[in-house]
């Protein structure tokens, strides 16, 4: 099945569930995919605006080209998704507990995010922008982060010795993060 240039407002698919297909240039507003199964569905030139889909079953679905506003995105496993073609920016969502582990995400925009205890852990992110997004427990280990944009972000601790971080610009009230695992003290001026 497929589906283009339809718009999606307030529907509840816990209830209806999406039929499986591809979804290309749709848009999905306040619509609730809180665990619902979209595995092997394919969304390519999509929106999806003030939608739940924490904790929805998103194994080998396709995301190619697609923008989240405004979107819960708790526990996603990003990590299981179709790569082919895998493209996706968010802005101002909510992506508690999601794990990219082990995914290339070169040049994506992240900002104004809340990435919450989320698994970075292998991931290739560099040149991507994370602007004013909060990493509150969120894991960076053997991550690729060359070129990232950290400066309005907060809350992160990223090991040097241990993420590739050439090019990455930080600022100057974020370095604690950056050397909080050499037991190093930072005080205030």
């Amino acid at each position: 099945m497929h589906i283009s240039n339809k718009d999606f407002t307030s529907e509840d698919f816990s209830t209806k569930a999406l039929e499986k297909g591809t979804y290309e240039y749709c848009i999905f507003k306040s619509c609730n995919f809180n665990s619902v199964d979209i595995s092997e569905t394919a969304f390519i030139d999509c929106e999806f605006t003030d939608c739940d889909l924490s904790l929805a079953n998103i194994h080998k679905a396709a995301f190619r080209n697609v923008k989240f506003y405004g979107c819960k995105l708790m526990g996603l496993q990003f990590n299981e998704v179709n790569t082919l073609g895998l493209e996706f920016s968010m802005k101002s969502c909510i992506a508690h507990h999601a794990s990219f582990y082990q995914m290339i995400l070169k040049k994506s925009s992240f900002t104004q995010c809340d990435f919450r205890e989320c698994d970075f852990a292998e991931c290739d992110l560099s040149e991507s922008d994370f602007n004013s997004s909060d990493f509150t427990l969120a894991q960076f280990e053997h991550s690729n982060l060359e070129k990232c944009d950290f400066r309005n972000a907060t809350n992160y601790i990223i090991d040097p010795q241990t993420n590739r971080l050439k090019g990455a610009k930080f600022s100057r009230a974020g370095i604690e993060g950056l050397v909080l695992g050499f037991g190093i003290e930072i005080e205030e001026d």
